[in-house]
This record gives structure tokens, sequence and C-alpha cells, in this order.
């Protein structure tokens, strides 16, 4: 997310529930969570098991998407803007850890995701399509890639707070130095 969205609007409220599914996540799975700075990392989080680094995540919140609609209406897949599935992709690869796209749906506290590897990656329907700029709202039309449903995976009856009102963190808006 930029930095001025997080700033505004939605922003704040769209961080702390990032927050919120990275540690519901890290809570399931056993692990250590490291967010990174808002606006100035490539992904949104990285999950760590006895200090060693295990996965890099993008995080997405949806406060209008159940499961069942994720099931019934996106035929396609879930969407993903191409560049940025290619760049947190390679990212990964340099690491040597994988990839992991984590979406909070709010409205029945599930959390799905999907750890893209590179076939997965490589094989993704893309199209070119118009879809909310950011969680302020707009359009943008770009190259979108579609990660298959059969790959995700699902987290059921988390405790997800769709009243959540965002945390003041320290290196909101400002980069770390």
């Amino acid at each position: 997310m930029k930095v001025l969205d997080s700033l505004y609007g939605n922003g704040p409220v769209t961080i702390a529930r990032q927050h919120q599914i990275a540690e519901a996540c890290a809570a399931v799975w056993g692990a250590d969570l490291v967010e990174t700075p808002v606006g100035a990392a490539e992904i949104d989080a990285l999950f760590a098991d006895r200090g060693c680094l295990v996965l890099l995540a993008e995080i997405r919140t949806r406060d209008d998407l159940t499961l069942r609609k994720l099931r019934t209406e996106f035929a396609r897949g879930y969407l993903i803007t191409d560049s940025k599935l290619t760049r947190c992709c390679e990212l990964a690869r340099r690491l040597g850890v994988p990839f992991a796209l984590i979406v909070g749906l709010y409205p029945e506290g599930t959390i799905v995701w999907w750890v893209v590897t590179e076939p997965m990656r490589q094989q993704a329907e893309r199209a070119w399509t118009v879809t909310k700029a950011g969680c302020n709202g707009g359009t943008a039309r770009r190259l979108n890639a579609f990660l298959p449903l059969a790959d995700m995976h699902v987290i059921p009856n988390v405790s997800l707070n769709p009243l959540i009102s965002g945390p003041q963190l320290p290196f909101l808006g400002a980069p770390l130095e």
C-alpha cells in the first residue's frame, strides 16, 4: 500500500486489519511474525520459525467477500496485480522461501491463502482488467493474474474484528531509515 493511501480514508483501518490477519496466521501456524514498514516494502509480512525466515506474504482484506461468494463468483480465480505477483515471487526466490497471498474475508472471519509457486505464477491466467485502485477507491486498468481457487487454503473461524479502528503505528507513513 502506498504511504499516502495508508494515512487517509480507509488506510488506517486497512493497515490495522492486515496486522490482525497476520497475527492470526502466525498464531495458527505457530510462527513468529515480522511486519514491514507501511509503504516502504514490497511485501506486508515475514513469517519465521525459531529465527529462520520461512515465508513472505502479501496481505489483503475484503469487507464484501465471503468464502461462498469467492467459490461461486470467482471462477477465474483470485485476482492480484501481475507485476506485484512477479516482484513478490522474485523476492521470495532470492531469499529462498515461499511467497503467500493471504486474504482476510471479514464478513465471516475466514482467512484464505495461496502459496504461490513459480509454476503457478507462470501458468496463471492473465487479463487486463479495471479494478479498485487502492483502499480509498478509484479505478485502475492493470494486467492481473488470477490464482486458481483449487490451490487456495482456508483457515476458518478466525476472530477478525470488523470494527477495528487501527493502531497508532510509529512507522505509519514514514519509512524507517
